[in-house]
């Protein structure tokens, strides 16, 4: 019956610890900060060390790995950039640029077909971004602008994707609408292959 009692005092206390390990958004945002000027000094080390700390504070906040991503990236190591990838997409899923990046990341790996499944869902999340945009733009009768930058997404995720149909129908449409920019055009000319070279040219694949 002791023994009974004792563990069941163990595990109020493990539970009432828990509870009061709550996520502090104000310190973890300080320490990001501090990070931030840290990485403006080219001081890695710390940088590193003061973004898993703030990651610490508050286990929901997912700047702080967006940092680590471009200080992995930029010391080519690339399974843990990936792996930061991962989180951020987990933690905040609206930034449609994560889902790209992971999906490059993937592809560069050698894994296409899960790659494709994050340029899939970067498309989602961009088009709803845009949706918000053309929203607003509705709203507001002194904003004459179309949203063009995720409209571009959207064709570079269906470039990535290799569905070409969709990604010149896109093409065809914004060029209606934006007669005279050239980079629409050169959408078309897009190629794949060279930019996926180009990228991390380091990286292996497994």
């Amino acid at each position: 019956m002791k023994q009974l009692l004792g563990l069941y005092t163990i595990i109020v206390l493990l539970l009432s610890s828990c509870e009061t390990q709550k996520n502090d958004r104000k310190l973890a945002e300080q320490l990001n900060n501090e990070a931030i000027e840290q990485l403006q000094k080219d001081n890695v080390e710390n940088a590193t060390k003061l973004l898993n700390s703030a990651i610490e504070a508050d286990n929901t906040y997912a700047e702080p790995h967006a940092y680590l991503i471009q200080i992995y990236l930029k010391e080519e190591n690339y399974d843990q950039a990936l792996a930061q990838t991962k989180i951020v997409i987990e933690k905040s899923p609206e930034e449609a640029e994560n889902w790209v990046l992971a999906g490059i990341l993937t592809e560069k790996k050698g894994y296409k077909d899960e790659a494709f499944s994050y340029y899939k869902e970067s498309i989602k999340w961009f088009q709803l971004r845009l949706d918000e945009q053309l929203k607003e733009v509705k709203k507001d009768t002194t904003k004459s602008d179309l949203p063009l930058q995720d409209e571009v997404n959207i064709i570079f995720s269906y470039i990535l994707l290799e569905n070409h149909d969709q990604a010149n129908k896109r093409i065809e449409k914004l060029e209606e609408q934006f007669p005279s920019n050239r980079m629409i055009q050169n959408l078309y000319d897009f190629d794949k292959a060279m930019y996926l070279n180009s990228l991390f040219p380091n990286m292996k694949t497994e």
